[in-house]
């Protein structure tokens, strides 16, 4: 094992390398609360002993004054101590401390705890209160959720839709997981959706009002425990088409959405999509794109109005978006117009020359003994010598190395490198965090921080992966549109073809066009809100223009993609490379990822793929 200092010395190496790839979060994203597997109740047979354990200690203690008493703990001014409350008092006081968005810690712990101990005289109405309370506070309480889901099932007949739909959405937020709860409400829900009667022959709910946006917030929080029953979403499917015409397109995008993401097709007529047509105009980008993306997931052929309402209205949403917005912010000093403004530090430099210093490879280790040593060395020149050769050979004709390495005089110009490497500076330090190029420039030093805005960020981000899934919802349209195209071409005469299948060819081609035209900016500045499969697939739209008008918005993808390059899985590394070939956009920084960070078998895989691509 390497010493302190020399750890130390790797860790201060890694974070200098301009090269180093990290694992990236996304500001948008949600709390990442740890997994709790809740597994199913069984009797305890020493919990008397130890229940008798801690009575015998608080009677010790005294009845009102012991730790963690009622009498003790913080009291919040204004709110009564939840320990003294009874069942309904706690309800209630639970109710108003969530419309005042009360922020306490020990007040939430507190009416979690006291839920723990009148759970059995509660009904489960109220036990579904004290749920959504601690949701909107975000206080999350494990011995609560593992107490309460015996509770729950038991009485799981007496739960209405929307409670049912508040209980599943807790467990799904504070990401705990209990297969027999989820069992009983999904089978619960599938009773009150079709009318179906308990054992005792009695109705539960007689003329309850399906609500579908009880019924989007249930399907998002069981997709997001991995719960998948296909008879409750069959339910699901049958109630959202008999209520269509009092659902709002929010609700119905989220339901589109989870039927996506599970992969159960969705079956309704066209009277159900011509309907949801007429409610797009207004939505927002949140539900639009979503929707988008939805739609050619689930292969619905009867859609062709839907998607042409969403696809002019997704447009009309990113025409809505401010210049300024769609482009990448400036730094502009604070309080002082004379300064000129510095560009935001790319996350690498754009393609050009790659500098000789990227391609050397380590030396052969100081610790191998002499009898051996001269070998290694001689075996590990040779290889850097076939690497390097390789490497070039691959680099396009734009591409090309700032020195020969078939120079003269390789020990002089190894000097000069050296030389010149240590009078210019980087232009930017990663260890010391500051701009070293406008130390030794004529321009001014920047001596503020940049102003750092996380709404700003989060609205940036959001915007980014919405523009994404409407990009994915034009892909599987372009792919459509590409066996429509096909199917014509295949046919022997032109009259046999339809004449509403050309021009829907057509009209598809045009809004893929414009969309990609209108997205490219939008996309540009809010690349830091993709994940690595919308990177890919967003990689793969740009390539398949065979115009080639979007060159800067390929590059910037592709630089995006290197920054997160330790995120991606193999099938993802394929795409993006091919989507790069396909382009004609080389980075230099993939390119020699290629050849050093791509795991082993696709490295291979690559090559060889490039050695028939050669033979042929």
């Amino acid at each position: 094992m390497a010493p302190r200092n020399g750890r130390e010395a790797c860790r201060a190496v890694y974070l200098a390398s301009p090269l180093k790839f990290s694992t990236t979060l996304h500001a948008f994203g949600a709390r990442a609360f740890p997994r709790y597997f809740i597994d199913p109740w069984e009797k305890d047979p020493w919990a008397w002993q130890r229940h008798k354990w801690h009575r015998s200690r608080q009677r010790q203690r005294g009845r009102w004054c012991y730790i963690g008493g009622p009498m003790s703990g913080v009291k919040t001014p204004g709110w009564p101590d939840p320990k003294l409350l009874g069942g309904r008092a706690l309800v209630e006081t639970a109710a108003r401390a969530q419309s005042a968005k009360l922020e306490d810690f020990e007040f939430w712990h507190q009416v979690a705890e006291r839920a723990v101990s009148l759970r059995d005289v509660m009904n489960v109405g109220d036990l579904a209160v004290v749920l959504h309370a601690l949701l909107t506070a975000n206080h999350r309480h494990p011995l609560l959720m593992k107490t309460l889901s015996r509770e729950l099932i038991d009485d799981v007949d007496k739960l209405s839709l929307n409670e049912a739909a508040v209980v599943a959405n807790a467990y799904a937020h504070f990401n705990c997981v209990s297969e027999p709860l989820l069992n009983s409400l999904s089978q619960h829900v599938t009773r009150l959706l079709r009318g179906q009667d308990y054992i005792d022959g009695h109705p539960v709910f007689e003329a309850e009002i399906i609500e579908p946006q009880s019924l989007a917030v249930l399907c998002k929080a069981l997709a997001k425990l991995k719960h998948k029953d296909t008879v409750m979403l069959q339910a699901v499917n049958s109630a959202l088409v008999h209520g269509i015409e009092s659902a709002n397109f929010a609700s119905v995008s989220d339901v589109l959405s989870v039927f996506a993401e599970v992969h159960q097709p969705f079956e309704a007529d066209a009277g159900f999509w011509s309907i949801l047509a007429g409610k797009v105009p207004g939505s927002r980008m949140t539900s639009l794109c979503p929707a988008f993306r939805s739609l050619g997931q689930l292969r619905v052929s009867d859609a062709s109005a839907l998607s042409q309402a969403l696809a002019s209205e997704i447009l009309s949403g990113l025409r809505a978006v401010p210049a300024a917005e769609s482009e990448v912010p400036l730094l502009a000093p604070r309080g002082d117009s004379s300064r000129p403004s510095f560009p935001r530090f790319p996350a690498f430099a754009a393609a050009g020359p790659l500098p000789l210093a990227l391609l050397q490879l380590p030396a052969a280790p100081s610790h191998v003994p002499a009898s051996v040593g001269s070998g290694f060395r001689a075996q590990a020149a040779s290889r850097t010598n076939e690497d390097l050769m390789e490497f070039g050979e691959a680099l396009p004709g734009n591409l090309s190395l700032e020195a020969d390495l078939m120079d003269e005089d390789p020990e002089a110009a190894g000097m000069q490198q050296m030389r010149v490497g240590r009078n210019r500076r980087r232009w930017y330090n990663a260890v010391s965090r500051k701009m070293d190029a406008l130390a030794n420039s004529t321009a001014p030093k920047v001596p503020y921080f940049a102003e750092f805005n996380a709404e700003q960020n989060y609205s940036r981000n959001l915007r980014g992966a919405r523009v994404a899934q409407a990009l994915e919802g034009l892909r599987i349209l372009a792919r459509k549109g590409g066996s429509l195209s096909s199917a014509s071409d295949s046919s022997s005469s032109s009259s046999a073809i339809p004449g509403g299948r050309g021009e829907a060819l057509q009209e598809i081609k045009s809004v893929h066009a414009e969309m990609l035209q209108t997205a490219g900016p939008v996309l540009s500045a809010a690349l830091q809100g993709l994940s690595t499969a919308q990177l890919a697939t967003c990689a793969e739209v740009f390539a398949a223009d065979a115009a080639g008008e979007h060159s800067a918005t390929m590059g910037a993808i592709l630089r995006e993609s290197v920054r997160k390059l330790s995120n991606f899985s193999v099938p993802e590394m394929r795409r993006l490379h091919a989507a790069s070939h396909v382009s004609g956009v080389l980075d230099p920084y993939l390119e020699r990822a290629r050849f050093r960070r791509f795991p082993k078998a696709l490295r291979k895989e690559l090559r060889d793929q490039a050695a028939s691509s050669a033979e042929a």
